[in-house]
């Protein structure tokens, strides 16, 4: 089962192509923001350097969000594009999930955990410059989809649920740069398993969040590196390499490839993105509204012209009769 993988959450753009083998192949820009330009074009240099055709896939996977709004509008929409051509149904996918099953698929096991290197100060993430191998990636199919994750006042807490699941190790926590002071965030036990749903808010109710927690926590995103410093003020952090800060293309394709022999699949028009706020142009447009406007002056009339007086008229002067002169006329 062939599946295309499109990744446009973060400054990063990316396309991949899997199945249930494995990863075959991968494209990705990591910097420019030029995800109109580089996807459609990447897409199609990509099947042609796998020796596929498009004819052959079975579904299409997307990273939903949240993220970046423009990024998230043009991979939606050419997902929808590609699946409404073909007829074939797409797999959606968080981008918070995809960076915290990135982390599993390196480590194999996070720190903290048994058997993992670096174990004893569980201070450090030991991760070497490796790729993500496909063979040792976690399979994603127990991972609740972003529509079934529960709400934030149901979820569990972490510590309920290591020891209702099993799971022993740090919990992984996903942070993207969401831009305006903010950031979006969601957390994962060490098996994958989402906590609770993705929540957008001031780095500072983040670190408030991990100080509340009793579980060590490995951060990973590009927002986690953008507030690194105010996060790892929380002493139980640890924080992933830079080069894993964005969701990677690759994986997201192999996530949905293990969705779609599932059958975790939606109709194109059914996909909808995880915003989690408005637009940064409708905020600023909402901000300029509400603004005090200056009040209008009144316009200033124009004086009163005093009236036109008529002109005076000459005398009529009394017609000569015909014939007669001017000194004749005078003489009479």
């Amino acid at each position: 089962m062939l599946v295309l993988g499109i990744e446009s959450a973060t400054e990063s753009a990316g396309v991949a192509l899997a199945d249930e083998a494995g990863c075959i192949a991968s494209c990705s820009v990591e910097r420019g923001r030029r995800h109109t330009e580089s996807i459609a074009p990447a897409v199609a240099w990509m099947v042609e350097q796998a020796g596929v055709d498009l004819h052959d896939l079975a579904a299409v996977a997307v990273d939903i969000g949240p993220g970046l709004f423009t990024g998230l509008r043009v991979g939606v929409a050419t997902a929808q594009g590609v699946a409404f051509a073909l007829g074939i149904g797409v797999v959606p996918v968080a981008s918070t999930q995809i960076l915290a099953l990135g982390v599993l698929a390196v480590t194999g096991s996070l720190p903290g955990s048994e058997g993992s290197e670096g174990a004893t100060s569980g201070v450090t993430l030991a991760v070497g410059d490796r790729a993500p191998s496909p063979a040792s990636a976690p399979s994603p199919a127990s991972a609740p989809s972003p529509a079934s994750a529960p709400s934030p006042a149901s979820a569990p807490s972490p510590a309920s649920a290591a020891g209702a699941s099993g799971s022993t190790g740090p919990e992984v926590v996903a942070v993207l740069d969401a831009r305006r002071g903010e950031v979006f965030w969601g957390r994962f036990d060490s098996l994958g398993r989402r906590l609770h749903a993705d929540r957008v808010g001031d780095p500072t109710e983040l670190c408030h969040e991990l100080a509340a927690s009793v579980t060590q926590s490995v951060l990973v995103g590009d927002g986690a590196h953008r507030y690194a410093e105010l996060l790892a003020s929380v002493g139980s952090v640890v924080m992933a390499p830079a080069w894993m800060a964005n969701p990677q293309a690759r994986l997201l394709a192999l996530i949905g490839a293990e969705r779609a022999l599932n059958g975790d699949l939606v109709a194109p028009g059914g996909l909808t993105p995880v915003y989690l706020r408005e637009p940064d142009a409708r905020i600023g447009w909402e901000q300029r509204s509400a603004a005090p406007q200056p009040e209008a002056q009144p316009e200033a009339q124009p004086e009163a012209q005093p009236e036109a007086q008529p002109e005076a008229q000459p005398e009529a002067q009394p017609e000569a009769p015909r014939g007669a002169t001017a000194g004749e006329v005078g003489g009479r």
